[in-house]
């Protein structure tokens, strides 16, 4: 190939443009081979993409936390009886199971009631669950502190409380409390609340603040005896895809024929995961000023290295480098800056990430202090998950508001006349 072919022309022009590029960032004053400004701008962009990835990996941990625990206890969705249409859900509950992406469908009765022991009451919400069948799914089985599920079954009105809920209580194992329901009798004196007595088997720590100081579970024929009901609540239906609840619940309903409702886990906690979002939204947009403030510098210093510089690439210019190629010269400092920066950031980001929980959980037992209330989070503990979305969108956002603080700097040093600049030396 011809040594003075364009190609070849153009692979020494960018061989040059590179060159001078990493004389201008290795400048006076280094540290390391880097100029102090090099570094300064590679530190705020750093340290901007390191804040950013780590406050969204815990708004994404705590999402994915919250939905995680969620559906240990609740159902992925729900099938429920129209009350002018009932339907014969135990009949149903068979064809349900054999319907596409259903896992299982298993009986379950929800109410609310008040539960009581010596002086203390507390408002719950009472679960009736088919024991066999959770057992089978083992999604509370993994939050059980103590007892098990298959106590539920050796005798009448046995309960597992949530470790919360028996602790405000003061309630353990084999203690004995009141349940009372709404639905009341009739009696000389008035209508009186019908009362249970429940004996505690067990308890159940899910880490969600809410259903651990409200929920009580029963075995699933006994709700129907105490809230005097003729067949359950509905259908806990578990899909293959728990993300995919809403639109497969929808599909179940319509190949069934309709004349029920359904729901899902998404909508009976439709608040929360919208404020999550919102809040995500919100904390991306704050601190996407944070690159915008690390870009800012990046233009300063590049001007100041553009003023300093002039007198070079005036000689530059005499020597026969075109306006461009000068302006490229500060694009490639300012995309090797932006682009170490990144870099730098997005490992001092997964670092501190994979760390934070057990710094949180120290600094808790060292000092005393509660950084993560559950009563406020719902849940305890730091969780972090930094998705690799989230990487690629950040790290894409600061190596581009870096590309753009280039912009003004080159445009500057290539309009830099070399004969005025020249006449003043």
């Amino acid at each position: 190939m011809n040594s003075n072919s364009p190609a070849n022309h153009s692979v020494r022009q960018l061989a040059l443009e590179s060159w001078l590029a990493r004389r201008y960032v290795a400048r006076e004053q280094r540290v390391s081979g880097l100029s102090i400004s090099a570094w300064i701008g590679i530190a705020s962009i750093a340290l901007g993409v390191a804040v950013l990835l780590v406050v969204l990996g815990v708004m994404n941990g705590f999402e994915d936390e919250l939905k995680s625990r969620l559906l240990a206890v609740t159902p992925h969705a729900t099938l429920t009886a129209v009350e002018d249409n009932p339907l014969d859900l135990t009949a149903l509950q068979t064809q349900v199971q054999h319907s596409p992406h259903v896992m299982s469908a298993l009986p379950y009765v929800d109410a609310k009631g008040l539960v009581a022991h010596q002086t203390t009451v507390a408002t719950v919400w009472v679960r009736g669950i088919d024991v066999a069948g959770e057992q089978a799914r083992q999604h509370l089985s993994r939050h059980l502190v103590a007892g098990s599920l298959a106590g539920l079954n050796r005798a009448h009105f046995q309960v597992i409380l949530g470790e919360a809920l028996a602790q405000q209580l003061g309630v353990g194992v084999n203690d004995k409390l009141m349940l009372a329901v709404a639905e009341g009798s009739i009696t000389p004196v008035g209508i009186m609340p019908r009362v249970r007595q429940l004996t505690v088997i067990g308890l159940v720590h899910t880490g969600l603040y809410e259903l651990d100081s409200h929920l009580v579970l029963l075995e699933v024929q006994d709700a129907k005896r105490v809230f005097r009901l003729t067949q359950p609540t509905g259908l806990d239906i578990e899909f293959d895809d728990p993300l995919q609840a809403q639109e497969l619940v929808h599909q179940l309903a319509v190949n069934l024929g309709g004349g029920f409702y359904v729901s899902d886990w998404s909508r009976s906690h439709e608040n929360i995961f919208r404020s999550i979002q919102t809040t995500k939204g919100i904390l991306r947009v704050l601190l996407l000023l944070v690159l915008a403030v690390a870009a800012f510098n990046m233009v300063a210093n590049l001007m100041l290295m553009v003023r300093e510089k002039h007198s070079a690439v005036a000689i530059l210019r005499t020597l026969g480098l075109a306006p461009a190629q000068i302006a490229r010269v500060f694009v490639w400092q300012g995309l090797f800056i932006a682009t170490t920066g990144t870099l730098l950031g997005i490992l001092l980001g997964e670092v501190v990430g994979h760390e934070l929980s057990q710094w949180v959980s120290w600094l808790e037992r060292q000092f005393h202090w509660v950084i993560v209330d559950p009563k406020v989070y719902s849940i305890s503990g730091l969780p972090v998950l930094i998705s690799g979305v989230d990487v690629f969108w950040t790290a894409l956002t600061a190596i581009g508001l870096g590309l753009l603080a280039t912009l003004l700097p080159a445009l500057t040093a290539a309009r830099l006349i070399p004969s005025e600049i020249l006449r003043h030396e």
